[in-house]
């Protein structure tokens, strides 16, 4: 079993900060880019893992105002069921009637509950989708094909996409979401770019999907990194990684994707995702040849 560089490490970790922030798949590229550097036996689940929890510190760095409202807002809402609970309590031995309180208004509440709930469908469609998508990890073949699904969905949410709304309506705009995220359990399916052509299709406001899409990182990364690293742990294999070289990829993820986010979400907000189909349908067609 080979020993992975610090180098390696460092690029391996740019890599996925770069790719995470972007609708093209970061997992497809971290496959590719190992394949290229002729990593023997692989890359590690837990390097993986590692990595990934470096966008996931990025997300809590850039957002950090936003994710501290959603966290106070979720603990409203716990706070407010809690009280809805005892109130029905009560009124099974009092007669007056009590007032039950609302629990999804404003911002960062509706926000929150989106969030939530696009991360419960998403768990729901892993966990179905978790056997062929461990088959499927590591081979060209199935990432090529990952990156032509991406490439198609993106491209039919650009033509396919009705009027955009002003705001949120509905709960299931989180499912529809939640399900399309959970795909990206596949190598070369872009999570980023479900969550976007979600919101598009939905006809979301313009922007919706990227800001949502980042946020979503908290739960997707945070949950995919406790399977990876049971998986991992059970499973064995890969590249040796050693403490450098985890704190090289840990540290290059967390400072590219740091860097990149704003400008990016700017830039995917304004200019769409048009090109970025014609980009994940050439790296398919790489990734194809190269299996081949």
């Amino acid at each position: 079993m080979g020993v992975m560089s610090v180098f390696q490490a460092f690029i391996l970790g740019a890599l996925q900060g770069i790719t995470s922030v972007l609708p093209v798949s970061s997992s497809g590229h971290l496959l590719l880019a190992g394949t290229l550097m002729g990593t023997e036996g692989g890359l590690s689940m837990q390097f993986l893992a590692g990595i990934h929890m470096g966008t996931l510190l990025a997300v809590l760095l850039v957002w950090r105002r936003d994710t501290l409202h959603m966290f106070s807002a979720a603990a409203d809402i716990l706070w407010d069921i809690l009280y809805n609970f005892r109130t029905w309590f009560l009124q099974r031995w009092h007669p007056e009637r009590l007032q039950y309180r609302r629990l999804v208004y404003g911002r960062w509440r509706r926000r929150t509950a989106y969030v939530a709930t696009a991360s419960v469908c998403t768990m729901a469609v892993g966990l179905i989708l978790r056997r062929p998508a461990e088959r499927a990890a590591g081979s060209l073949l199935y990432t090529a094909m990952g990156f032509f699904v991406t490439a198609l969905v993106l491209i039919i949410s650009v033509y396919a996409s009705p009027a955009r709304r002003k705001k949120l309506t509905a709960s299931r705009e989180a499912v529809v979401t939640g399900l399309f995220q959970g795909v990206s359990v596949f190598p070369g399916v872009s999570r980023l770019g479900m969550v976007m052509a979600a919101a598009d299709l939905q006809g979301l406001p313009a922007g919706f999907g990227v800001y949502t899409g980042y946020l979503l990182v908290f739960p997707a990364v945070f949950g995919g990194l406790i399977v990876e690293i049971i998986a991992g742990a059970s499973a064995g294999g890969g590249t040796a990684v050693g403490t450098g070289a985890w704190i090289a990829g840990i540290a290059a993820s967390t400072l590219t994707s740091s860097l990149m986010m704003r400008r990016t979400a700017r830039f995917l907000a304004r200019h769409g995702k048009r090109g970025f189909s014609l980009y994940c349908l050439a790296a398919g067609i790489f990734s194809l040849a190269l299996y081949l």
